[in-house]
């Protein structure tokens, strides 16, 4: 409803390392921000909203790539392990999961292809395939309808490096009724999709 932010905090690479915050978006001096506890050697990243806006979910990893989906309150409170389906967590390098915008289905990479289950991790199945050549898939975002997820390909490692290698964004339907079109060039970091 844009009233909270949530963001991560913190230098890339160096311990503490970053850590999940939330603040208010509508009194900007007013702080309030709002942290988890985590240990020192844990850093959080990809924050994402549920759909009602009480919970973040967020990638907590102890090394490169080493991570699980947690949760949590927006006002604080436990931070709670987050379930995924067996073939998501398998997968998780890359692979971190998008919830879609209703919140009742789960989007997730396994090497070059994308799958969605049921937010519950039921009934996995593929949706689209990457074209052939490299594969480094990674940052799915629904858009608002759910009809299409947009994603990365290439430089897996910016999310948590000052890596500035080439990367493209491309688009897939999340029925699996389409084949993936790329929507930028891969001459430059292209990352960060927005839902359409």
């Amino acid at each position: 409803d844009g009233r909270e932010v949530a963001y991560v905090a913190g230098t890339i690479g160096v311990t503490p390392a970053t850590r999940l915050a939330i603040r208010s978006a509508v009194d900007v001096a007013g702080g309030g921000e709002v942290r988890p506890s985590a240990s020192s050697s844990q850093s959080d990243g990809l924050p994402a909203w549920s759909p009602d806006g009480e919970l973040v979910r967020f990638a907590a990893c102890t090394g490169e790539w080493v991570c699980s989906w947690k949760e949590r309150g927006r006002l604080g409170g436990a931070v709670r392990p987050l379930p995924l389906p067996p073939l998501a967590q398998a997968q998780f390098v890359g692979g971190f999961p998008s919830w879609s915008p209703d919140g009742a289905r789960l989007a997730f990479v396994v090497r070059d292809t994308i799958y969605v289950s049921t937010a519950a991790g039921a009934g996995a199945r593929p949706v689209a395939v990457h074209p052939a050549g490299y594969l480094e898939l990674h940052s799915l975002v629904w858009s608002p309808s759910g009809k299409w997820l947009a994603y990365v390909n290439g430089n897996r490692s910016w999310l948590f490096s000052t890596n500035v290698a080439a990367s493209s964004i491309w688009m897939g339907d999340a029925d699996g009724g389409e084949r993936p079109r790329r929507v930028t060039a891969d001459e430059g970091l292209n990352a960060s999709p927005a839902g359409l």
